[in-house]
Formats: structure tokens, sequence, C-alpha cells
């Protein structure tokens, strides 16, 4: 996202590109903060990456298991993330 009153980057979000099986929402964002001294920090970050079982296309019974083709099947997320709390040089990081 681009900040239009300070006309600098705000946040980034971002897609996963894989050689395996495809998950349509695999991706994350990345949130960026500006401290008081300029320096540029990652303030916020979270992804969300896919869960994946692999389950046979032609099950018929415990025996033909040996035989069975497989597929990955896509059966949710895993949501990762986290938030950065900038010390400033205050005696406590409760203090800020």
């Amino acid at each position: 996202m681009l900040s239009r009153s300070a006309a600098r980057v705000a946040s980034v979000e971002f897609r996963h590109l894989t050689d395996g099986p495809a998950a349509p929402e695999q991706g994350g964002e990345i949130v960026l903060a500006q401290a008081q001294d300029g320096a540029w920090y990652v303030q916020e970050w979270w992804m969300r990456t896919p869960i994946f079982a692999r389950r046979p296309t032609n099950f018929r019974g415990p025996l033909a298991l040996g035989l069975a083709r497989w597929r990955d099947e896509l059966i949710g997320y895993r949501f990762r993330g986290g938030i950065a709390r900038l010390h400033t040089g205050r005696s406590s990081p409760d203090e800020v």
C-alpha cells in the first residue's frame, strides 16, 4: 500500500509461487513504520502457508493401498506473524 499523504510505501503484500501443489491464498503482508529518527522497521508481519494431506485417489480397501495413486489435498492454512515494539531507549519497554 502506498501512503498518499507521504508518498511512501506503508505495507507490502506478497504471494508465494511454488513448483509443488498450488494453494490460492498463500502469502502474507509486511507493514512498515518509520521511527522518529527516520529509520524504517518492520512493525507487523504475517504469512499464510498451506497445509496439505496426502490422499489416495483410487482407494478400494486396505489391501489396495500399496497400489493407490496419491495426490496432495489442501486441508487448511497456518497463520504466523508478529508485531514489533520499538524500544525508544526509555528505562522500561512498558513505558513505550
